[in-house]
């Protein structure tokens, strides 16, 4: 009993030893190949010295699609997903703030505006607008098509100075077909878009922005009553005491507080907005302690920033306390890029803190050295291909951390590697319990297989 005992615990310490002593092996053999004597970056690798402004212009340009051009919302290293128009247009807003839209693949990203592009025609009517992603035989009877959308990706062709080269005067005029088609002349509402061929009826105050932005950048704002669509933006206003009052829907308060005052300065109708209300709303929300606001969210932050600025209050705010407060997402860890604490960095949250910055006039910043631990990999730089890439519908796995070779060639120690650390030593330890349990059985019932040995 004591021998078999014994026999345990040095089984145990024997295969414990061997697991940690060759998953070291394995590794060492790892970073043995990807840094050979005589590199200059042995390990530990140093910092990499850039910008803060460098560093999230080279994050926002790794996003872009080497498959149609377009831009994904995260993970630089997955190569094999297609863009989408909602984070083109987050990430070209990045871009065009910095004045970095010019580093872009313009020519693959051209391609992908061109595949986005379908025409059709409702009850006589030709119409045409951009889809959220490409889509080979695209059918109007079979899918889903959005002012929001169309609104993104005329403020990409803007930001690239495209918008009067792709959309000529048919396709403005399909355009605006296809936006008055969902006016509701007698609310001052819009529709979404159409669902499969039908009107789709949502009305909301996100469809009556981007129906207004369309007409505002085509110089067609003249073909419907401002009077009316303000009053329509209006009708989200709750005021909810003497003091307090938002922009609010069914969906929240953020986003629709935000549009509705870019919606109401285009429309010259600001005049219309209980100022004191939703400056004391704003100023609820803001944080005076750290710069931020209190739900720590910069999303939240650029609410409040383009109500102060559209009323031109931005004064009230501590604006040093809020340069920090934004820039305290910036990651030294993940590229240099703006990402919540926690989280990999996307284009929505570089976005927000980079319009965060441009509103109170501090992108100047960005300009101070910094230094980041890795490098994101470049963009496409070849021609875009000369036909479409199948069905691609731009929900991919977003945690794909593939490249083109497989793994980051920055890092040895990333992606399937690590993963592979712990599956090993989870593996050869289920293997150490699992003889243990066997050994442990035969302990306990030892005198009985002598009995059943001995016939």
């Amino acid at each position: 009993m004591i021998k078999m005992r014994n026999a345990s615990i040095l089984l145990i310490f024997l295969l414990l030893s061997f697991s940690i002593v060759t998953t070291m092996d394995i590794y060492q053999i790892r970073a043995f190949r990807n840094n050979p004597p005589g590199n200059k970056n042995p390990l530990p690798r140093p910092w990499y010295n850039t910008t803060r402004k460098e560093a999230v212009i080279k994050f926002i340009l790794s996003l872009q699609s080497h498959v149609d051009g377009g831009f994904r919302w995260m993970n630089p290293w997955n190569t094999k997903e297609g863009g989408n128009t909602p984070s083109s247009y987050e990430a070209l807003t990045v871009l065009d703030i910095l004045n970095a839209t010019h580093l872009i693949n313009e020519e693959f990203f051209m391609y992908f505006v061109d595949h986005l592009w379908v025409e059709w025609t409702y009850k006589g009517t030709p119409m045409g607008a951009f889809n959220p992603f490409i889509i080979d035989n695209w059918d109007f009877e079979h899918s889903h098509i959005s002012t929001s959308d169309t609104r993104e990706m005329l403020a990409c062709l803007k930001y690239l100075g495209k918008l009067d080269e792709f959309i000529d005067e048919e396709k403005r005029a399909r355009i605006i077909n296809f936006v008055m088609s969902l006016y509701d002349e007698k609310t001052g509402k819009f529709y979404i878009g159409y669902d499969e061929g039908y009107l789709n009826e949502i009305m909301g105050i996100t469809e009556i922005w981007s129906a207004v932005y369309i007409l505002y950048i085509l110089d067609a704002l003249d073909l419907i009553d401002k009077d009316r669509v303000a009053q329509a933006v209006m009708s989200f206003y709750v005021c909810y005491n003497d003091t307090y009052g938002v922009f609010e829907s069914e969906f929240g308060w953020n986003v629709q507080t935000r549009v509705a005052i870019k919606t109401l300065y285009l429309l010259n109708r600001l005049y219309l907005v209980p100022r004191d209300k939703l400056i004391n709303s704003m100023k609820l929300v803001y944080d005076n302690t750290t710069g931020g606001t209190i739900d720590n969210n910069p999303g939240t932050l650029e609410t409040v920033l383009t109500v102060l600025y559209y009323l031109n209050v931005l004064d009230i705010i501590n604006r040093s306390m809020t340069i920090d407060w934004v820039l305290g997402f910036q990651n030294p860890f993940k590229y240099g890029a703006f990402a919540f604490p926690g989280r990999d960095p996307d284009t929505t949250t570089n976005k927000y803190c980079v319009m965060d910055l441009h509103y109170i006039n501090a992108t100047d910043v960005l300009d101070t050295p910094y230094k980041v631990r890795d490098l994101p990999p470049p963009p496409p730089t070849g021609p875009p291909p000369e036909s479409g890439n199948g069905n691609n519908n731009g929900e991919g796995d977003h945690t794909d951390n593939g490249s083109q070779s497989g793994s980051n060639p920055s890092n040895p120690f990333v992606g399937s590697d690590s993963m592979g650390f712990v599956f090993g030593i989870t593996l050869l330890l289920g293997i150490s319990l699992t003889i243990v349990m066997v050994l442990k059985i035969i302990e306990a019932n030892w005198r009985k297989i002598r009995k059943l040995m001995k016939f």
